[in-house]
């Protein structure tokens, strides 16, 4: 693998910093932390060691924010190819140098014509991103969340040009269904369009498959023992208008069975009510011990809910030898 060589600071640059830092080059006695990480960063830089360079002047700048190490850190970012974090400290710089008075600011001209300088060069060397979300629906896009190296991208700047620095990059989307990570590279001067993916709904690994909720044998039993009850009442309702017919039956036909017009539609009724009657009664039997056997043999797990359950017995006879016997359910 071929080992990257860092170029070297030019020694104007050190200059520049010592006459903006005096005593910074070669600060003996460092008087703070802040003070420290300084001195070993302008060392690494000057060996051209920016990785281990910049990170201490960041965290030199971040425990004592002054504008000489602002202004060295941005050179450090800038040395070590890293265009767009070099720009942003420029900027931060030049803000804060034109907030000052004019004879403070006479003291930072030469770090303020480098900084123009520089800001102009890395607004057109820094690549460009441009990440977007396919056009899905908007409560997707709502609860979408985009992170670009472990920092979330606002949504309002989705599809517009973002300056990062050239290399590679990872970026991922965060939905209710999962994460779908994504790697890009950019190069200076590039300006690059990703068309982000949506994750896709993403199955659990063992969780179990919802089956159709069928009815458990406490319905069943209910049902059965709903449907044999209405069959024994109505097996005795009929048999009792049998028996009613009987003596209508007796008064119209004779031993030989030989009946007059009433005596003979009062058997034709009796032989209809007896017919239906023994239906019934063999429905609700069946039912009953159906019923019986379901509520001995049910499993121990809690019955389904069932509400407003409601059996109403239907009987129609469309004949004298003719009948049938059901029950209306309702829930």
């Amino acid at each position: 693998m071929e080992r990257r060589r860092w170029p070297r600071i030019p020694a104007s640059l050190v200059a520049a910093i010592g006459l903006c830092f005096p005593g910074a080059a070669a600060l003996a006695e460092p008087r703070s932390e802040a003070d420290h990480l300084f001195a070993r960063g302008l060392q690494a830089m000057e060996a051209g060691d920016f990785p281990a360079a910049c990170p201490a002047l960041s965290e030199s700048y971040r425990l004592d924010p002054l504008l000489g190490t602002l202004f060295t850190l941005a050179e450090c970012e800038r040395l070590a190819r890293r265009s767009a974090t070099a720009l942003g400290h420029y900027e931060a710089f030049l803000a804060k140098v034109k907030a000052l008075s004019p004879a403070e600011r006479h003291r930072h001209k030469d770090r303020e014509k480098v900084a123009l300088q520089q800001r102009d060069v890395m607004s057109v060397v820094a690549p460009r991103l441009v990440l977007k979300l396919p056009l899905a629906a908007a409560d997707t896009r709502l609860r979408a969340r985009v992170d670009l190296d472990g920092l979330e991208v606002p949504l309002a700047s989705l599809g517009t040009s973002m300056r990062v620095d050239p290399g590679g990059h990872n970026v991922s989307v965060t939905t209710p269904d999962g994460v779908e990570r994504s790697a890009v590279s950019v190069v200076e001067r590039e300006e690059k369009i990703i068309e982000l993916a949506l994750p896709k709904a993403l199955a659990r690994v063992g969780a179990p498959v919802p089956q159709p909720r069928s009815a458990g044998a406490p319905v069943a039993a209910y049902i059965a023992g709903g449907v044999g009850a209405a069959g024994l009442v109505v097996g005795a309702v009929t048999g009792i208008l049998a028996i009613t017919k009987k003596s209508e039956v007796d008064a119209g036909c004779d031993a030989n069975k030989r009946c007059s017009p009433a005596g003979k539609a009062a058997a034709d009724a009796l032989q209809s009510r007896a017919l239906v009657s023994n239906i019934g009664f063999a429905v609700g039997a069946v039912g009953v011990g159906a019923a019986i056997v379901l509520l001995l043999t049910r499993s121990k797990d809690p019955p389904p809910r069932v509400e407003a359950a409601r059996l109403v017995p239907l009987l129609s006879v469309t004949g004298p030898h003719e009948a049938w016997i059901g029950i209306e359910r309702s829930f």
